[in-house]
């Protein structure tokens, strides 16, 4: 399965030692299909998931911080267990960067010993791969106006030192920070220069094609008759998230109603309105084509390419290669 473009982006910067810290923003909320090599069958995880299991799967240390469930090991708690620096790991925003801000410190010290005869022998002189993924980022360090907020500037200021620190620069260190809309991050994380500012986008066809190929494993039912052909749907619901599509067909498997073609239309203005939570609606129109006076011949192709696109007998997939490979018109409707 290839690997999004913006997942890609964060790989090339990161080995590149470009930015070791990313403003990830945009469709962060979706689901993405993950096939790390621990996976034999791909499934759908969020984004977290895709960062711990695919883009972070070799590193040792993986934490995550969420304002509700505070700081949690994702990866390597037999590394950390070793390392003994703490039993229990704090929640409070200001305390777990401060544990993390220490930790960073703690490890570049052991970075530096000498490798000795000790039983822990393994840990001193390496430089670990360690990954920090901050969730909901804008409600942890949100944009304040009020220049004496101290508190809130100060842990601010400390992730945004691991931008550039020496000691963070020189250790394999990752932070991700994820918020859903960048205004509304601390401006001196979005707008650090030492950070690479990453926006996951709505899924493509292709995206979506990768999906229904394993939902119709997982919605026989709702998918049965585009079980062989997943880029029919695809096509027809792009601009849709793969969360909504994925609730959709779980409704359709549960009540036995398999999906034909004559649903997408609906499908899609309910989708697409749902996932921009009232700021787009989909309006019947109220003129035609014969309203508008002139441009004959741009009316007929025009009226060519729905007819086209509406059409039964063959499908519209077969329709659009067709267009690519530059067939005529008339052939296609002969």
């Amino acid at each position: 399965m290839p690997t999004p473009s913006w997942a890609d982006e964060i790989r090339q910067l990161y080995l590149a030692d470009a930015a070791n810290q990313f403003v990830i923003h945009g469709n962060v909320q979706d689901r993405l299909l993950l096939e790390p090599a621990s996976l034999t069958v791909p499934k759908l995880g969020n984004l977290t998931d895709f960062l711990t299991s695919v883009q972070l799967q070799k590193f040792d240390l993986v934490f995550s911080y969420e304002l509700g469930a505070g700081l949690r090991l994702e990866v390597g708690e037999a590394l950390y267990q070793k390392l003994k620096v703490t039993e229990e790991l704090p929640k409070d925003p200001a305390a777990a960067i401060a544990f993390l801000d220490s930790f960073l410190r703690f490890v570049a010290n052991v970075r530096k010993l000498a490798p000795g005869d000790s039983k822990d022998a393994d840990l001193i002189g390496r430089n670990h791969h360690i990954a920090i993924i901050i969730k909901s980022a804008e409600l942890i360090f949100p944009l304040s106006k009020q220049t004496r907020d101290y508190p809130l500037h100060s842990i601010a200021s400390v992730v945004r030192s691991w931008s550039h620190e020496t000691h963070c620069l020189e250790q394999n260190l990752a932070v991700f920070l994820i918020a859903e809309n960048l205004n509304d991050l601390h401006h001196l994380l979005s707008q650090n220069n030492r950070a690479a500012r990453v926006e996951v986008p709505m899924p493509t066809v292709a995206d979506l094609e990768g999906a229904f190929t394993h939902f119709a494993k997982t919605f026989p039912t709702a998918l049965g008759a585009f079980a062989s052909q997943p880029a029919l749907p695809a096509a027809r619901l792009a601009g849709a998230t793969v969360s909504s599509i994925e609730s959709l067909l779980k409704r359709r498997e549960h009540e036995k109603k398999p999906l034909v073609e004559d649903d997408f239309a609906d499908l899609k203005k309910s989708l697409v309105e749902r996932d921009a939570q009232g700021l787009i609606e989909f309006l019947e129109p109220t003129r035609t084509l014969d309203d508008v006076h002139g441009s004959e011949g741009v009316k007929t192709w025009l009226r060519q390419d729905i007819a086209l696109a509406s059409r039964r007998p063959r499908s519209h997939a077969d329709g659009l290669l067709a267009l690519r490979a530059g067939w005529n018109r008339e052939d296609l409707y002969g």
